[in-house]
């Protein structure tokens, strides 16, 4: 039976969140290749978002060094909850974000949390985990 549940198509049953967070995983995985490519590829994100997308702000609000003195400089950054609205907005400031990190070698993303909002039938609140490893130039 496991086999077989596994080879239902996600959103295919009650379950109709799962597909839209099947597509959109698909979407992130098209992103985070192109990120690897030719960063910060806001072409190919612009392709998918929605105009009207609310995101926090990319400037950090708070950075933690996990490896204090270490050659290879891991943080820990923490944004402000505050949210900013509209496409353009979006990429400018994921743009900005991305150009920090130099060239990418790995983009990973994870949508942890995936349910419809009250206001509108077809509107999703998405919560995505993201790692970034990059070699600055």
């Amino acid at each position: 039976m496991d086999d077989l549940l596994r080879r239902i198509d996600p959103g295919s049953d009650e379950y109709v969140i799962e597909g839209y967070a099947s597509e959109l995983a698909a979407l992130l995985r098209e992103w985070s290749h192109e990120l690897r490519v030719t960063p910060p590829a806001t072409a190919t994100l612009g392709k998918f978002i929605d105009p009207a997308i609310s995101s926090t702000s990319y400037i950090p609000m708070r950075e933690t060094d996990l490896r204090p003195g270490d050659r290879i400089q891991a943080l820990r950054r923490t944004f402000a909850p505050a949210l900013l609205s509209g496409r353009d907005q979006c990429l400018d400031g994921i743009k900005k974000y991305l150009d920090s990190l130099g060239h990418l070698e790995v983009a990973d993303f994870e949508i942890y949390e995936c349910a419809h909002t009250r206001e509108a039938l077809f509107r999703l609140d998405v919560k995505i985990r993201y790692d970034f490893v990059g070699l600055r130039d």
